[in-house]
């Protein structure tokens, strides 16, 4: 991991809070520097770390990474300006009681540009806006386009 100046840090400890199946929540804390995986484009401000989650004990959904737009899909699904965004985030200020409590915001993609811009790194890359109001919380969600309904394209 980089600190705000770009300088190697380690991560002491990670709390995450998960639903159960019996619809309670748990917090696991993950001790030590875990096993990042960063992607190759430093451009990118995108950080993972592989987590084993029990699905017969906690009550999650999982995307596939086909469903990730590349360019290739973005050019196949005709992905422009204009089009709906809908993601979801958690709502901090009301964290549930018994378990966490999703919310789901929507939004319209609102910038594509053809170029490379300098992004959240200070390095060149893809840097595409959504429109959407988003709270604390929403960071790392990830977004998804609507792709249902008319539209353009070759």
């Amino acid at each position: 991991m980089l600190d705000n100046q770009n300088n190697p840090m380690q991560v002491q400890s990670v709390t995450i809070r998960l639903n159960l199946k019996d619809g309670s929540s748990k917090e696991l804390g993950l001790a030590g520097n875990l096993r990042w995986i960063l992607p190759p484009d430093d451009s990118v401000d995108l950080a993972l770390s592989p987590v084993a989650i029990d699905p017969n004990v906690y009550d999650y959904l999982s995307i596939q990474d086909s469903l990730l737009a590349t360019e290739d899909v973005i050019k196949k699904e005709s992905i422009a300006e204009g089009m709906k965004l809908v993601f979801s985030g958690f709502f901090y200020q009301v964290p549930g009681l018994k378990q966490i409590e999703p919310i789901v915001r929507e939004g319209i993609v609102a910038m594509m540009p053809d170029e490379e811009l300098v992004t959240t790194t200070g390095k060149k890359g893809n840097v595409y806006l959504g429109e959407v109001h988003a709270f604390h919380g929403n960071s790392g969600s990830p977004a998804f386009v609507d792709l249902g309904g008319a539209r353009g394209g070759d």
